[in-house]
């Protein structure tokens, strides 16, 4: 695993992914759970500056690079939740809403979510 997924898989959800732009960690998590699992798909999401943000972006990296870091952390780790969603939707109520805590027991969204343990 590389340094620079190691640290974006150790930093704040607000951490910039790119100063110019003002992106951070969690705005491009945000894309994931919206189904933009590789770069190109992201960028058509989130706006990024060409790169040459480094200087200023706490890795030290360009914004694309940092995404991409941040994709190979991550987006096999959502991929296997969907996967076991898939696999348990019988079984379980999962709610949708990105802002929801899911499986609280106490959902105020209206999903209908519960702890089921």
């Amino acid at each position: 695993m590389s340094e620079l997924v190691d640290f974006f898989r150790g930093a704040s959800a607000d951490t910039l992914v790119c100063s110019r732009c003002n992106v951070s960690k969690n705005d491009v998590l945000f894309a994931v759970t919206d189904g933009c699992f590789d770069l190109d798909s992201v960028m058509k999401c989130v706006h990024f500056c060409d790169g040459s943000c480094a200087v200023n972006n706490p890795s030290g990296r360009g914004c694309l690079e940092n995404v991409q870091a941040i994709l190979d952390a991550y987006v096999p780790v959502f991929k296997m939740m969907l996967e076991a969603k898939a696999d348990h939707s019988e079984e379980y109520e999962v709610c949708s809403s990105v802002s929801c805590p899911g499986s609280c027991g106490s959902c105020s969204c209206g999903c209908g979510a519960k702890d089921r343990d």
